[in-house]
């Protein structure tokens, strides 16, 4: 039997559940909705269907990263340190404009001041965190809020400091 003649899982989990129709096998070429893609019923003839690991091309963070032990680490493979002070450089060469035309007051805040290698990387790592808990759709007012983003990101910094450093 085909995994697509099978029940599904809701329809077979119990007697309570109306037995339905079998899933139909698909035996034709459908067309997308877009009338550009072909889906065929059955993988193309003499396509293999895995990838051969020995066909992957070396390069990127793949040996380092079965190398990683810490979170750090598995961080790293994909940012290094070079990268990221080549980032601290270009963001502090931004901050350094936007802080002449701010108000000498607010110029010494710890909102405004340089950022550094460690703060950027607690940056992008807030950011990968804010896709891996799906927020974001969030904007910053919610991702602080006790309701929405909980205590994750005032942990790592201020909000007008997040802003600036956008």
């Amino acid at each position: 039997m085909l995994p697509n003649e099978l029940r599904s899982y809701k329809r077979a989990r119990a007697d309570v559940c109306e037995q339905g129709p079998l899933i139909k096998l698909i035996d034709r070429v459908l067309l997308s909705k877009n009338n550009e893609v072909f889906w065929e019923p059955r993988p193309p003839v003499g396509v293999e269907s895995v990838v051969d690991p020995e066909s992957i091309v070396p390069g990127g963070p793949t040996d380092r990263v079965a190398d990683a032990t810490t979170p750090e680490q598995l961080f790293s493979s994909f940012f290094p340190d070079n990268l990221i002070d080549m980032i601290v450089l270009t963001t502090n060469e931004k901050a350094s404009d936007i802080r002449q035309k701010i108000g000498t007051a607010n110029r010494e805040k710890a909102t405004f001041s340089d950022t550094n290698l460690t703060e950027m990387r607690c940056f992008i790592g807030c950011h990968i965190m804010a896709g891996i808990r799906k927020d974001n759709h969030l904007n910053t007012t919610q991702m602080w809020s006790d309701t929405y983003g909980g205590f994750f990101y005032k942990s790592l910094f201020s909000q007008k400091r997040f802003e600036f450093s956008i």
